[in-house]
């Protein structure tokens, strides 16, 4: 359940269910009015926006022929162009009543935006971290493999010496 705080009344009130996957930060950018966001897990939609206009969450499906991937590395590079190219091309925007420049609005976002040298650092964090683990995984599999087949020779052997 999702809830805004209007600072006019100093309430807090229900706007319905928001997006229930983890928010993977820094790919955020406000455009035409909406807050969007990448998704931490590479399924389905990965785009999330919240609308400041109709208080409404929705989403911006990726194309159909995307691979799982494929959608990682969009949210980490186009996102990121998405972003800069925003600032420079947009002005003004209308934020409920106030006009605001998104550079503006970027700049307050600034402590929260990661550079894609920073994404892609993360990435590849993540991979070793799942190369780490899988190497584990097979160095445990090769040592219990190996034990295996010295018992079971030991076993033969005594069983032909007659043991």
């Amino acid at each position: 359940m999702a809830e805004i705080y209007t600072i006019g009344s100093g309430t807090w009130r229900s706007i319905g269910n928001a997006p229930t996957d983890y928010v993977s930060l820094p790919f955020n950018a406000f455009l035409n009015e909406a807050h969007h966001w990448s998704k931490s897990f590479l399924r389905g939609e990965f785009i999330n926006s919240f609308d400041f206009d109709t208080e409404q969450f929705g989403i911006v499906p990726p194309p159909h022929h995307f691979q799982e991937m494929d959608k990682y590395s969009l949210g980490c590079t186009k996102t990121g162009v998405l972003v800069s190219r925003a600032a420079v091309q947009s002005p003004r925007v209308r934020t409920k009543g106030a006009k605001k420049s998104l550079r503006e609005i970027l700049s307050a976002l600034e402590d929260r935006v990661v550079t894609l040298e920073e994404s892609v650092g993360d990435v590849k964090e993540r991979i070793d971290d799942v190369d780490d683990r899988h190497n584990d995984g097979l160095r445990t599999l090769q040592g219990q493999f190996r034990e295996f087949v010295l018992d079971t020779i030991g076993s033969s052997e005594n069983k032909l010496a007659g043991k």
